[in-house]
């Protein structure tokens, strides 16, 4: 009982850690087209947009003044992708140590029955 719920608790952590790398990731501001500003997502990073859109944002702060402020969306894009990590990370971590504790007390308890099997047969 207790190397099956090793092995399901240790997969779905797993599990829930690629998948929370795999989507992807949005700021909350829109870009000039009214859509959100894409990240890539935590496995694959995409900055471009963000980065059109700073420098966008730069232009019309230099050439138009104090109304338009400048932006530092690949800063907050790099910070979103930053937290996604440092959470997905430890719970992936988490799920590999539990199969791998799961598959250790499987191979042991194979090999202690092996083991008594063959006492038992030079007795």
């Amino acid at each position: 009982m207790l190397v099956r719920s090793l092995i399901v608790v240790g997969m779905a952590s797993l599990l829930g850690a690629v998948l929370a790398l795999s989507v992807p990731v949005h700021l909350n501001a829109v870009d000039r087209g009214g859509n959100p500003i894409p990240c890539g997502d935590g496995l694959h990073p995409t900055y471009d947009a963000a980065r059109e859109q700073d420098a966008l944002n730069l232009e019309q702060h230099l050439n138009r003044g104090a109304a338009f402020l400048a932006s530092d969306y690949v800063g907050q894009c790099a910070a979103l992708q930053s937290h996604r990590r440092t959470i997905a990370t430890p719970v992936g971590a988490v799920g590999v140590i539990m199969t791998l504790m799961a598959v250790g007390l499987v191979a042991r308890s194979k090999r202690n029955a092996v083991r008594e099997h063959r006492q038992a047969d030079s007795l």
